[in-house]
């Protein structure tokens, strides 16, 4: 009973395959991440990730993946995962979602491949695709706030899904080599990639600016000129605000003792995070949490 009162489900027909998408009612909120599971777990469905802007590490299969703004992750059923940490701009929504293959459906079977296939690794989507996931949590909205119109708005939501699940699976479709998380391959906008390695990386004090320059496939002189043209900041000091933003997100969005996020963020001891924070923020981790209104436990 719990289920279906958090949950809407949309039914379509798309390439003769019946889907169902399914929509938690805080799809609605643009900052999702209040909401957002802190901790593992998994779902019999699969479940289709879509940042719009930021960036949101996430933690599937015990592996880190970073999702960066225009890009979205599927996720298989029975697969353990959940939100690592966010930049603070970030925002994102999940749509759940499951499909019947009929017997010798051929079409099925090879979008249920092709789902497999691409499953844990960022793709990234063109601004129309932003567009259609903004029209379609908007209308969502609408479905969930007027009680008196939703028979009026199921088929307007339905059809944008429908729309937008098109949209992706024709994206996936055409992605033939993804770039994950191993290395960047590509030189069109490297800024996303050069955050995704600090929130990779940022809790690992044995990670040098040379890494980046071997990921980013670049001198180590070109990748400092790159950071300070891009971000006007040093590697030691993104790396260390990174780290600051991880341990903001612990304080506020999980109940972990100061020790634990200290081990989580690689400092060696609980003084040195309380010191290192201090001179960051301005005040410790602890009167940091005190302090924080959204904390959700």
């Amino acid at each position: 009973m719990h289920f279906f009162e958090t949950y809407d489900f949309f039914n379509f027909n798309l390439f003769n395959i019946n889907f169902s998408a399914i929509f938690d009612k805080n799809f609605v909120h643009e900052n999702w991440i209040k909401y957002a599971p802190t901790t593992p777990h998994s779902h019999e469905t699969w479940e289709l990730y879509f940042v719009k802007s930021g960036m949101v590490l996430m933690d599937c299969r015990h592996e880190k993946i970073a999702v960066g703004a225009g890009q979205s992750v599927v996720i298989p059923p029975e697969t353990d995962h959940f939100i690592v940490s966010t930049e603070d701009d970030a925002s994102f929504g999940s749509i759940r979602f499951c499909f019947s293959i009929l017997e010798n459906d051929k079409i099925g079977v090879s979008i249920n491949e092709l789902l497999e296939k691409s499953a844990l690794i960022p793709i990234g989507c063109e601004k129309e695709i932003i567009a259609e996931f903004d029209h379609l949590r908007h209308l969502y909205s609408d479905y969930s706030e007027q009680q008196d119109k939703k028979l009026w708005l199921y088929p307007k939501v339905t059809a944008q899904a429908m729309v937008f699940f098109a949209s992706i699976l024709e994206t996936i479709s055409k992605t033939e080599a993804p770039v994950s998380n191993s290395g960047f391959n590509t030189k069109k906008d490297i800024s996303p990639m050069i955050i995704e390695f600090f929130m990779l990386y940022a809790s690992d004090d044995s990670i040098t600016i040379n890494n980046l320059a071997e990921n980013l496939n670049y001198s180590v002189s070109q990748t400092n000129r790159i950071l300070n043209q891009k971000f006007g900041k040093s590697f030691r000091t993104l790396m260390r605000e990174t780290r600051i933003k991880k341990a903001k997100y612990y304080l506020t969005r999980t109940d972990f003792s100061i020790q634990k996020i200290s081990d989580i963020l690689g400092f060696k001891e609980p003084k040195n995070f309380n010191k290192s924070f201090k001179e960051t923020v301005g005040i410790t981790p602890t009167v940091y949490r005190k302090n924080n209104t959204t904390r959700i436990l």
